[in-house]
């Protein structure tokens, strides 16, 4: 780093400061020109001792450290997780020191740990702990839900059906939250602490304004609350619960729904519907039939969903292949003149 001064006789002069391996900052002296400031910074930076070069441990806990100030804990723990396993694997090793081929290897074996480690060497890179990024490149993420074909509203309904029978008296309560979160597309966990007084009946609106995150309260995934459509399929699912509680959804025995209980309630419901149905399933479901059903546009999709940018529902939820011959054929209904007495032998028409 070069640090620009000026001397009591009004004189401008040049600092140079190198950072060392384990955030250890080394003053290497004040300098006449700006030149020859960067010519003793390059050549510090080149003259490192191999002994103080940062290990992958050191440097992964401090980019955390700095990582954790800025993110949710939700992100906080999902980089954390990713780190682990990089850890393990080349712990004591400088970081520096890993070549192409490792990183090759490595990222073959641990695909969806990749993008963060590709962020945090670019932060390495940026701090000239290192000279460049070995992982660079290697980051491939898979196709994701997009690739997933969406429940049809006929399914939706249905599956909310063998929700009310596989579970006896507690089947309406199942039901609803079915269709409640298939109508709006709130997350699982944002559903999980919903209360009545966060429901707006009159104007048709729901104020999302927490979350259930690893068992404990926490703000929506966006860091604030928003307020969102409340459609005719989710308030026709709340009408017809009883309001025995301040929350809207309950535990079968009581209390607040959780991620672990939910994923329970689902398995006999999936063994009715004929497949194993996952309860983001009812979110993706209403994403589609906002955005590709309804043709809303994507910064609406994404307001309702809590997205932070209407590209994530263009790349997310479009399936371009889901209904593009019913739209086609919506399309040309009203150009395309009946054909009358089609012979298919021979492709005349008849009298």
């Amino acid at each position: 780093m070069i640090v620009k001064r000026k001397t009591r006789a009004g004189r401008t002069r040049y600092g140079v400061r190198v950072g060392r391996g384990g955030g250890e900052k080394v003053w290497m002296g004040t300098f006449d020109t700006l030149a020859e400031a960067r010519r003793a910074e390059a050549e510090a930076v080149v003259a490192e001792p191999k002994s103080k070069a940062v290990t992958c441990e050191d440097f992964v806990r401090r980019f955390l450290e700095h990582y954790g100030e800025r993110r949710k804990d939700s992100s906080y723990d999902t980089a954390r997780a990713s780190l682990r396993r990089f850890v393990d694997d080349f712990k004591g090793r400088p970081l520096g020191a890993i070549e192409a081929s490792e990183a090759e290897e490595w990222a073959r074996a641990n695909p969806w740990r990749v993008p963060l480690v590709v962020t945090m060497f670019n932060a390495a890179v940026r701090k000239r702990e290192v000279e460049h990024n070995p992982f660079s490149g290697l980051s491939r993420k898979g196709p994701g839900r997009r690739d997933d074909d969406p429940l049809t509203e006929e399914e939706v309904y249905y599956l909310a059906g063998c929700a009310e029978r596989a579970h006896g008296a507690y089947g309406p309560t199942v039901r609803a939250f079915v269709l409640f979160t298939a109508g709006t597309g709130m997350r699982p966990g944002e559903v999980y602490p919903l209360e009545w007084s966060d429901i707006d009946f009159e104007r048709r609106r729901v104020w999302v304004r927490r979350r259930v995150y690893r068992g404990r309260l926490d703000t929506p995934k966006s860091s604030k609350a928003r307020e969102i459509v409340l459609p005719p399929m989710a308030r026709d699912a709340l009408l017809a619960l009883p309001r025995v509680d301040e929350l809207v959804f309950t535990a079968k025995r009581g209390g607040m729904l959780s991620q672990p209980l939910v994923t329970g309630y689902f398995s006999p419901i999936s063994a009715l519907f004929g497949r194993t149905v996952h309860r983001h399933e009812l979110r993706h479901f209403a994403a589609h039939h906002l955005y590709v059903t309804l043709d809303l546009p994507a910064r609406v999709v994404a307001a309702q969903l809590g997205h932070s940018s209407p590209r994530l529902v263009e790349e997310l939820y479009g399936h371009f292949k889901v209904g593009a011959l019913q739209e086609l054929d919506r399309a040309l209904e009203a150009k395309v003149a009946p054909l009358r007495g089609l012979r298919v032998a021979d492709g005349t028409h008849g009298s």
